[in-house]
């Protein structure tokens, strides 16, 4: 997951950063972490940003004006805009700020806004499966869990079941990690569709069970336990 870090201080892109750094190892999400110090900057950077961290108080282009124009760029890009004025969080609402956050920066809330980024995040992400010959846009959340067969898999959601020729190998390597764990050498489990964890059995949402190999329990125990902590 790429994250920005937008801010005209030295030392505050470097609490900054050292916060996230700290939230990424608490909640076990690997973060590309980027710094720029300026609006200017930032917009020269042309791949796309999952989540920035921005100042508003900056020279040149400040950050109102640049989460306007980063939000036309790439509309899914979540900004949360800091500031020690909070007379101007008004202006953040124009421009679809997704949080305001206010200096000097709150482990706390920074911790809170965070976990409400990733949740939006993986909340809203889609790819595409075939059924009958037609593509179709899944939100990933709404996968409960993908089953190896032989030669192909299953791909079960909450309405339906899809059949893929990839491996769970190779699914393995495409999905996000912060959401998906092989929990067994033929299932690979949405963590969020986990409803509870019985010895070696999962129990989805949906009442669905999945099989978990021995070795595979304590570490999706771990990961099941920081998904609750932080959503």
């Amino acid at each position: 997951m790429r994250v920005a870090v937008c801010d005209d201080e030295q030392i505050i892109r470097s609490i900054t950063v050292k916060l996230l750094k700290e939230y990424s190892n608490q909640v076990s999400i690997d973060f590309e972490i980027l710094t720029f110090s300026s609006g200017e900057e930032l917009l020269q950077y042309n791949k796309d940003i999952d989540i920035i961290l921005m100042d508003i108080e900056m020279d040149g282009i400040d950050g109102i004006k640049t989460t306007d124009l980063i939000y036309r760029r790439n509309p899914k890009t979540l900004t949360i805009l800091l500031t020690s004025h909070v007379r101007r969080f008004k202006e953040g609402y124009k421009v679809h700020a997704f949080r305001f956050m206010t200096k000097p920066i709150q482990r706390s809330e920074f911790k809170e806004y965070m976990n409400d980024a990733i949740a939006e995040i993986l909340g809203n992400k889609t790819i595409t499966l075939r059924k009958d010959g037609v593509d179709m846009k899944v939100y990933i959340r709404n996968i409960l869990y993908i089953a190896a067969q032989f030669g192909y898999s299953e791909i079960w959601t909450t309405k339906d079941m899809f059949r893929s020729e990839l491996s769970l190998l190779q699914w393995e390597d495409q999905l996000d990690k912060t959401l998906f764990f092989r929990c067994h050498k033929k299932y690979i489990v949405n963590v969020g569709q986990i409803e509870d964890l019985i010895k070696n059995i999962v129990i989805l949402k949906n009442g669905e069970k999945v099989k978990v190999s021995r070795r595979k329990y304590p570490d999706l125990r771990e990961i099941f336990i920081n998904f609750n902590v932080t959503h």
